[in-house]
C-alpha cells in the first residue's frame, strides 16, 4: 500500500503504520491499495466526532447522568431543580471539534466546551437539551448526544388536608370530593 509515496503497512516490521497517517491531523479522505502500480482498492476515510466526556452541573455541583456517559451512548437523563441555572461541559475528541448546544454554536478551547443556560421547560415539566460533537474537518460526521431533563420537587404543598390522617394496614383510603 502506497500513501503520499510512502511505502505503508498494517504494522508489520517494514514500512509505516497506517494508523500514523490516520491520526487526527492528517487530513486523509481515501487510501488506495497498489497491487503491481495498479489501483486495486480505493477506501474512503471518514471520522465521526464523538464526545470524550460530558457532565451537567448546577451551583457546582455534578448533576448525575443516567446511563453513566459513554462516548457510543447518545441518550441519557437527569433530574435537575426548576429555577436552576445549570453549566453543561463537554470535551471532544479531536482537536478540530466543533460544538453546538440546542443548536446554538459555543466556542471550544483545547477539545472542550462550556456553557450555562437555564432549561426551558415544557407542558410535561421536562426539557431536552442536545449537544452536537462536530468537526471542522470536511467529511466528518457529527454525533448528536440528547440529555432529557426532568424536574425534581422542591416542596409538596397540600392545599386542602383529608379528614383522616392516620392509617392501619388494610385501611382504604377514600377522596373528599
Amino acid at each position: 500500500i502506497f500513501l503520499h509515496s510512502h511505502h505503508i503497512t498494517s504494522g508489520a516490521a517494514k514500512g509505516v503504520s497506517i494508523g500514523s497517517f490516520l491520526k487526527t491531523g492528517h487530513d486523509v479522505k481515501e487510501l488506495s491499495v497498489l497491487i503491481a502500480d495498479e489501483t486495486a482498492y480505493t477506501v474512503k476515510v471518514v471520522r465521526k466526532s464523538q464526545l470524550k466526556g460530558i457532565n451537567l452541573s448546577s451551583n457546582g455541583s455534578e448533576v448525575p447522568l443516567t446511563p453513566a456517559f459513554s462516548n457510543t451512548t447518545t441518550e441519557y437523563s437527569a433530574t435537575v431543580a426548576y429555577d436552576k441555572e445549570l453549566t453543561l461541559g463537554a470535551t471532544a475528541t479531536f482537536s478540530t471539534s466543533t460544538f453546538t448546544v440546542n443548536g446554538q454554536p459555543v466556542d471550544a478551547v483545547n477539545k472542550a466546551a462550556t456553557v450555562s443556560f437555564i432549561p426551558q421547560w415544557d407542558e410535561n415539566m421536562s426539557s431536552v437539551v442536545t449537544v452536537v460533537a462536530g468537526s471542522s474537518v470536511e467529511g466528518a460526521r457529527p454525533t448528536e448526544y440528547t440529555i432529557k431533563l426532568s424536574q425534581r420537587a422542591t416542596k409538596i404543598e397540600i392545599q386542602t388536608p383529608p379528614d383522616k390522617t392516620e392509617y392501619k394496614p388494610g385501611d382504604k383510603f377514600v377522596a373528599q370530593p
